[in-house]
This record gives C-alpha cells, structure tokens and sequence, in this order.
C-alpha cells in the first residue's frame, strides 16, 4: 500500500498488564462500569514494516489506546527494525514493562497518576519500587503527570526523582467527566472512591516542562493528603452509567453520512485493528468505539463534544481502509 505521509502514528496492541479504569479500557462516553469488551489484537509488524518502507516515514510513534506498547511480543522486533534505518520513535507506555529498548534516536513518554503516596489509588496493586526501575532505564524520557486534587501531594518526591535523574517531567489536568470528578472503579466493575480534578484550583505550572525544580517543589509541598470515598455528587453522576447497553463496535456499524468540519491531515495513524486514519483525535475515537456498548440513537448532535465523535465515527464508516 502507498499512502503519501511522512509520520505514522501505530497503535501495536491491545494487551495490557495493567487496568486503568480513566482510560478507554475502562471509561468511554457511554460506559463507566469495569473493563470494557475490546478485542486482544497484536497487529501483524509485518504490515507496519512494509508500511513504514513503501511510504517512506521518517518518524514512528508507538501510541496504544488499551494496551501497552512494550506489551506487543515483536516490540523489539518492529523497534530495531527502525533503528537500523535511524528512524526516530517515540513510545507511550504506562512505565511497568521491563523490556525497554534505547537508541540514540529514541524516547519515551509515561503517563503517571499518582507515585509512591498515591499511585494504587487510581491503578490497582501497581509496585513504585519497579515502575522507578524501569523509568531509570529509559532514556530520553518525558513524564507526562495526570493531576488530581489527591495526588498533588506526590509531586515534590517525584520532582526531586526527575531532576535527580535528568527525567522531563510536564502536569495536566486529569480527565473529569462531570465538572470536576470522576470515578475509580475495578476492572469488575466496583465502584471504589471518587477523584477530584484541579479545574477549579487555578495551578501554577500546567501544560509546559518544569525547568524550574526547586521552585515547583516548594509550591507542591502546601497540597496535604486527600480522604476519598464515594460521594454523592459521584453517584448520581454514576448512576447515569448503570447497566451495560446493548450496542455495536464501530467495525459493525454503518452510520449516515454526518461530517462537522474539516479534518486535519496529521500523518498516517494505523488503529490497532489495522485500519488507515489521517488524524490523532479521529484515530483515539475510532479505536475506543471498538467495544459493542454504544448507540448512534444515544449521541445528541446539539452537544458539540458528542457531535465531533459522531463526525469521526460516520467519516470512519463511510470512507474505511485497511492494512
């Protein structure tokens, strides 16, 4: 296949050793409860090397929407091959997968939710001493933290970590689906406490990499510990979300033919089903509409967010290609 593009984006697989419920594997648009019904796909590397051969890319971005990157058994396969033709990637990965490859035109960015106070209280029985291990093994490493009003409390250790360990590290708000909570719940669907985002708290140092060490750890050090448990603001919040609709995945649904803009030609973006996008936020929505529990009849075109989702998915449909 010949696409014209110079960046791919490729998500290897949906296997993932670790659940986390904030994520598309447990927390979409219409579900809340447990792990969702996606798919166990390792996409075939074989593919993605003729791809990355015949359309000549220049750069790679390893970027999982339900599992983990490293999780894939021919990562290391996949990442030589790369190497051997210098092309820079960059890997998304959760931080707890010890098979870390590096070169000099490879890095790595990790999505934390929490250190050594506060990481179990999103993730479930999760080990800091090997997550600490394994970032010092990689190299070129950016930290991406996902602040919420509880795990503030950990930044000041895990900044002195970075700076000690010349580890990048940038903050930015944890995703809320009601104002400012969200919900913790187990992959079996338990509802364990309720989280606070950081909308309302006017934070200093968002979005951007702290360069600034010493002066961001004395502005963290005035957050104390956070008592959580399920509130009852969380419950009617939740309570929307009860019981699993009987829908279809987007790769069983044929949707009328609604577009709401232009979409953004960003590079080739390759869904861990095989499939051929242009566009990074059309490529998170398509991939996370793969499990069966939605409907088109429970969007709402009058709300813009649900009407972009709707456009991306139709746009999908109508007009899908395939490794």
């Amino acid at each position: 296949m010949q696409l014209k593009a110079n960046n791919l984006t490729v998500d290897l697989t949906s296997n993932n050793k670790v659940f986390n419920c904030l994520s598309p594997q447990g927390s979409w648009i219409f579900h809340r409860f447990g792990r969702r019904n996606y798919p166990l796909i390792d996409i075939d590397i074989s593919k993605i090397k003729n791809l990355i051969e015949s359309s000549k890319i220049t750069t790679v971005n390893f970027y999982s929407i339900f599992g983990d990157t490293l999780a894939h058994p021919n990562f290391e396969d996949i990442f030589i091959f790369c190497k051997e033709r210098t092309i820079p990637v960059q890997i998304t990965t959760n931080g707890f997968y010890k098979n870390i490859l590096n070169t000099e035109h490879s890095s790595y960015r990790v999505k934390l939710y929490g250190f050594t106070k506060t990481m179990n209280d999103i993730l479930f029985d999760e080990d800091v001493d090997s997550l600490k291990e394994n970032l010092l093994q990689m190299k070129n490493l950016t930290i991406e933290y996902h602040c919420y009003k509880h795990n503030l409390i950990d930044l000041p250790e895990l900044l002195q970590f970075c700076e000690e360990n010349n580890i990048k590290i940038l903050c930015v708000p944890g995703v809320c689906i009601h104002d400012d909570i969200n919900h913790v719940i187990d992959s079996a669907g338990n509802w364990i406490h309720d989280i606070n985002g950081i909308q309302n708290m006017n934070l200093e140092f968002l979005y951007k990499e702290i360069v600034e060490f010493d002066e961001a750890i004395e502005y963290f050090k005035q957050f104390n510990a956070v008592e959580l448990n399920k509130s009852v603001i969380g419950y009617h919040v939740i309570k929307l979300a009860v019981g699993k609709l009987d829908g279809n995945g987007i790769l069983d649904t044929n949707l009328l033919d609604f577009k709401k803009g232009k979409i953004v030609d960003e590079g080739l973006h390759i869904t861990v089903t095989g499939h051929v996008l242009n566009n990074f936020k059309q490529f998170v929505n398509v991939s996370s509409a793969i499990p069966d529990d939605w409907k088109f009849e429970n969007f709402s075109l009058k709300d813009d967010f649900q009407s972009d989702l709707v456009a991306d998915l139709s746009n999908f449909t109508n007009n899908k290609v395939c490794l």
